[in-house]
């Protein structure tokens, strides 16, 4: 499907006469059309809008602002690669760390499976972005609670380096190193981060009859996230984990999650820093 026509300085998305990217500056729309073809062709993604470098895309209940390439990737690993595509045949709770602009907590949301989203994001500047998307969708906002802090091992106040447009590559750990090309901008931002376990085991007692999914991505911060809830015994009451492991390898989150009752499958993606890491635990719940 060719989605594209010259049009003086800038391109026209065919199909869409609204749709004209200007270049340099809208580079990204072009840089992600790949994905958008898939998009548009299997996932029943219209373009709505495309003005001041923000482009708009709507599916049935769910619309969706987008401002970098990293978004519409996002976007594409969540609904044309349905990463987080499990089910369990019953109402779920999901906890959505690493919610970023919020495409995988309307996902979620969007399902009438999911009853509750509970979305942890580490950057208020993010978060800002994750609201902007919440206000176009008020029907599954109401589905989301959004906290603006990060998850690690110990409760801490901290300063970090943040990168707008790779707001996806972006954790306690600072900013992916594969993520930077060419004169990105960065500025130190401060942070809140809670103790993992603690704020699991609130989330866990708030409804213990009902089940409990586990969404984490979050850029390294996950090796300190499972050594809190391994430490505080609470795995084995986490239903299912649906993760990506970066830079250290899935064998330490893995051995934590067989030993805790879970079944564990790993699959890899083309990078050696990442992959998927899905889990569903054995034991019965009580």
């Amino acid at each position: 499907m060719d989605l594209l026509e010259l049009k003086g300085p800038s391109v026209r998305l065919k199909g869409f006469p609204h749709v004209d990217v200007a270049l340099p500056e809208n580079a990204f729309v072009l840089q992600g059309l790949p994905l958008l073809k898939g998009l548009l062709a299997k996932n029943s993604f219209t373009i709505e809008d495309f003005s001041d470098g923000v482009l708009k895309v709507r599916r049935a209940n769910l619309s969706l602002f987008l401002k970098t390439w990293e978004e519409i990737f996002i976007l594409h690993e969540v609904f044309y690669n349905l990463e987080y595509d499990f089910r369990f045949g019953e109402r779920i709770r999901v906890v959505d760390v690493g919610g970023n602009t919020g495409i995988s907590s309307l996902y979620f949301a969007s399902r009438e499976d999911i009853a509750e989203v509970i979305s942890y994001e580490l950057f208020e500047d993010t978060a800002v972005r994750f609201r902007e998307n919440l206000a176009l969708n008020p029907e599954l906002a109401r589905k989301i609670d959004l906290r603006v802090v990060g998850l690690g091992e110990a409760a801490a106040d901290l300063e970090l380096d943040y990168c707008a447009d790779v707001k996806g590559s972006v954790g306690l750990g600072g900013i992916a190193g594969h993520a930077i090309h060419g004169k990105a901008t960065i500025v130190k931002r401060k942070v809140r981060v809670e103790n993992a376990a603690a704020e699991f085991q609130s989330i866990l007692e708030a409804n213990p009859a009902m089940p409990l999914v586990a969404k984490i991505d979050c850029e390294g911060a996950e090796y300190q996230i499972f050594a809190a809830l391994d430490k505080r015994g609470l795995l084995s009451k986490i239903d299912a984990f649906l993760i990506e492991w970066h830079e250290k390898g899935p064998e330490e989150i893995q051995d934590r999650l067989l030993a805790a009752g879970h079944g564990v499958w790993l699959r890899s993606h083309s990078g050696a820093n990442h992959g998927m890491i899905y889990s569903c635990c054995r034991t019965t719940r009580i």
